[in-house]
């Protein structure tokens, strides 16, 4: 069997992860409306990426102090960011964002139907999924690469896949319902 950083869904993986930060990186040298529909591509990729990688059991990172830090958290693993480079991110995103930033979400779709609606945000969608794939990305760009798929997997089912399906909804809307439009036929951005 394959150890899971030599899957070949998990060297897709790493770089998806790679080109969607790289898109982040680059947002303020592309028009919004191509950024939107890169966005569309590269979630819906991502997140069927993320479907993909290997399921084998992966020991958590060690941490041999006496309380336990959060999973996550930049206590736990250094790679995790700070809030405040999150936090710029967030900002510099809800501008970018403008008008088309909050869109309405239920959170689950199998709570009673007293569950009203709450207001999410394509830049906390965005901040958020990038911080989880810069997370791994940094691992595995050190040769960590159990580690990183480790990561990738642990927070696409705990967080960013939420998240993406989330900005995929609200983009999707933009799309069909408003004055975004399509992405041109042709390969999905890498």
């Amino acid at each position: 069997m394959l150890p899971q950083a030599d899957h070949p869904e998990s060297i897709r993986f790493a770089e998806l992860a790679e080109a969607f930060c790289s898109l982040v990186d680059n947002r303020a040298r592309i028009d919004i409306e191509e950024f939107l529909r890169a966005l569309q591509r590269q979630l819906a990729t991502l997140y069927v990426a993320g479907l993909s990688l290997p399921a084998e059991a992966v020991a958590a990172p060690d941490d041999s102090e006496d309380e336990e830090p959060v999973i996550g958290s930049p206590e736990m693993d250094p790679d995790r960011g700070e809030n405040d480079e999150w936090h710029s991110l967030f900002l510099s995103l809800g501008q970018l964002f403008g008008s088309r930033n909050h869109y309405r979400e239920i959170f689950d779709p199998y709570e009673p139907e007293t569950e009203k609606p709450v207001v999410g945000s394509l830049a906390d969608d965005v901040a958020d999924i990038y911080r989880d794939l810069a997370d791994g990305r940094a691992k595995w760009r050190r040769g960590e690469r159990e580690d990183a798929v480790w990561t990738w997997r642990f927070h696409f089912q705990s967080h960013w896949g939420e998240h993406a399906l989330g900005a995929l909804r609200a983009i999707h809307s933009q799309a069909s319902l408003y004055e975004l439009g399509w992405p041109s036929s042709g390969a999905p951005d890498a």
